[in-house]
C-alpha cells in the first residue's frame, strides 16, 4: 500500500496562500507600518526613546533582516508573535504607571527638565533594563515580520518580488502617515496593523484572541489624550474663577511634559479677577517683548505660536498684523477652539501651519518684532550635540535668516526655559555672533 503524507497547514495558510504576491504585499506593508508605530509610540510613552530614536530603528531593521535570512517562520515562532506584541504594546501603554515614562539618562552630559535626582547606580540599572528589554522585544517582533517577508520573496521572480516589496513598504509608510494626520490614538494604529497581518493568522484563533485583547488593553489602560502628528497632547481645564463666565484657561501637556497654559490675559479678566494667580503669573512673560520694543508695531512675526498666548499679547499691544507660525496642526486648532481671547479669530492675524525655518525662507514680509515663543519640543539637551527636534531652528544660520526679516530698528526676542545651563550660554553666544553685539538678557529666576 502506498502511503500518502499529508502536511498540516501552518496557521498562515488561508485564502491568500495561492497568491504569494498578495502575501508579500501584506507582509511588507505590516513591517514598515509597525516600524513607524514602534518609533512613534515609544517616543511619546517612554521618553528616553525620543532621544534614542535610532535604536528602535536599528533594532527593527536588524529584526527584519534576521527574519529574512532565517526564512519561513516556524509555526511556534508565528504563534509567539502575538505574545511578543502583547508584552511590547501593553508595556508601552502602561509606561506611566510603571514609572518608565521619564527614565533619565545615566550620565551628567545631558541636561533634562524633568530629571529626578536619583543615585547614578539606580539610574543606570533602570535605564539599561528599560532600553534593553524594549529593544529585545522589537527584535523579536520584527524577526517574525521579516520571516513573513522572506518566505514570500523567494516564491516570486526576483524583479516582481522586489517591486511588490517596495510597493507594500510605501503603502505601510503612507498608511501610518494618514492615520497620524487623522489624530487617531494608538489602539487604532494597532487595529490597522493587526488587520494587515490577518492573512498570516487567519486560522489561528488563539493568536486572534490575544491580538484582540492587546487592542482592548491599550484602549482601556492608555491615559486619555489627543494624538497629533507630532505629540501626545493632554488638555486640562483650569479651576473656574468665581463670577467669570468664561474658562480662565487650560493646561496643555505634550508627551507627559508641561507644554503651555492657555490663559486669559485680557485687561478685563486681569482687573476683574485679582485671585487668578496662574493668569497673573503668566502675564509678565508675554508682556516682556513689548516692553523691550519701542515704536509702532506694524508687522509682528511669532514662531512657535502654540495655542495663541503670544498672538493675543501682540494684539493687545496694537500690532497692525501678526503672522503666527505653528508646526503642529492640532495645537493650532486647540488654540482656535479653546483660547479665551480667541486671538486666531482676529482679522489682523494670519496663522501658518509650518516649520519656523521653512517659513523664514519662504516669506517675503519684513517685521518690526520677531518673537520665538519657547519653541522646543524636547526636555533633554546634550552638551555635545543637539537632540532636539528643532535642531535646525536654534542655529546661527537659522537666526541669521530670522534677522534678515527684521526691518531697520526691529527687535528679536528669544525665550527659552533652559535655566542656568550650557543651553542658555550657547543661545547667548549664537545671538552675539548673529547680531555682532551681546544680546540684552532677562532672567526670570526659574
Amino acid at each position: 500500500m502506498k502511503m500518502i503524507e499529508v502536511k498540516r497547514p501552518l496557521p498562515g495558510i488561508n485564502i491568500f496562500s495561492k497568491s504569494p504576491a498578495m502575501l508579500l504585499f501584506f507582509a511588507s506593508t505590516a513591517a514598515l507600518y509597525f516600524e513607524l508605530v514602534v518609533i512613534r509610540y515609544l517616543a511619546s510613552e517612554i521618553r528616553v526613546f525620543a532621544y534614542l530614536k535610532n535604536m528602535p530603528l536599528i533594532a527593527s531593521f536588524f529584526g527584519i533582516g534576521l527574519g529574512m535570512i532565517l526564512g519561513r517562520p516556524t509555526e511556534r515562532l508565528r504563534r509567539t508573535w502575538p505574545i511578543l506584541a502583547a508584552l511590547m504594546f501593553l508595556l508601552v501603554a502602561n509606561a506611566w504607571s510603571l514609572h518608565l515614562t521619564h527614565v533619565p539618562m545615566p550620565t551628567f552630559d545631558y541636561w533634562q527638565f524633568t530629571f529626578k535626582t536619583l543615585p547614578i547606580s539606580l539610574v543606570t540599572l533602570v535605564y539599561v533594563f528599560a532600553v534593553l528589554y524594549v529593544l529585545a522585544l522589537i527584535i523579536g517582533l520584527f524577526t517574525v515580520l521579516g520571516g513573513f517577508v522572506g518566505e514570500q520573496l523567494v516564491a516570486l521572480p526576483r524583479l516582481k518580488a522586489y517591486g511588490v516589496n517596495l510597493f507594500g513598504s510605501l503603502v505601510g509608510v503612507a498608511l501610518f502617515t494618514f492615520l497620524s494626520f487623522l489624530h487617531t490614538p494608538p489602539w487604532v494604529w494597532l487595529t490597522v496593523g493587526f488587520l494587515a497581518l490577518s492573512p498570516f493568522f487567519m486560522r489561528d484563533i488563539r493568536s486572534q484572541v490575544i491580538l484582540f485583547l492587546v487592542i482592548v488593553g491599550v484602549a482601556v489602560w492608555q491615559p486619555v489624550a489627543i494624538w497629533s502628528p507630532y505629540y501626545r497632547i493632554a488638555v486640562k481645564e483650569l479651576p473656574p474663577v468665581p463670577g467669570w463666565s468664561k474658562p480662565a484657561g487650560y493646561v496643555l501637556g505634550v508627551d507627559y511634559d508641561y507644554f503651555q497654559k492657555v490663559v486669559d490675559l485680557s485687561p478685563e479678566f486681569i482687573t476683574s479677577n485679582s485671585g487668578a494667580k496662574i493668569n497673573r503669573e503668566a502675564l509678565p512673560h508675554y508682556e516682556l517683548p513689548y516692553r523691550l520694543f519701542s515704536g509702532p508695531l506694524q508687522n509682528v512675526l511669532i514662531v512657535g505660536s502654540g495655542t495663541g498666548n503670544d498672538v493675543a499679547a501682540a494684539l493687545r499691544h496694537g500690532a497692525g498684523h501678526v503672522d503666527a507660525v505653528e508646526i503642529d496642526p492640532l495645537i493650532l486648532e486647540l488654540g482656535r477652539r479653546l483660547h479665551p481671547e480667541h486671538p486666531y479669530a482676529s482679522s489682523r492675524v494670519t496663522a501658518y501651519n509650518d516649520d519656523a525655518r521653512a517659513f523664514f525662507r519662504k516669506t517675503k514680509q519684513t517685521y518690526d518684532l520677531i518673537v520665538f515663543g519657547y519653541l522646543d519640543s524636547h526636555t533633554m539637551l546634550s552638551a555635545y550635540s543637539s537632540v532636539r527636534l528643532e535642531n535646525s531652528v536654534y542655529t546661527v544660520q537659522s537666526l541669521q535668516e530670522a534677522k534678515r526679516l527684521l526691518r531697520p530698528g526691529g527687535t528679536m526676542v528669544l525665550a527659552f526655559a533652559s535655566g542656568r545651563s550650557f543651553v542658555t550660554t550657547r543661545l547667548y553666544r549664537m545671538l552675539s555672533v548673529v547680531f555682532g553685539v551681546p544680546p540684552l538678557t532677562y532672567w526670570t529666576g526659574r
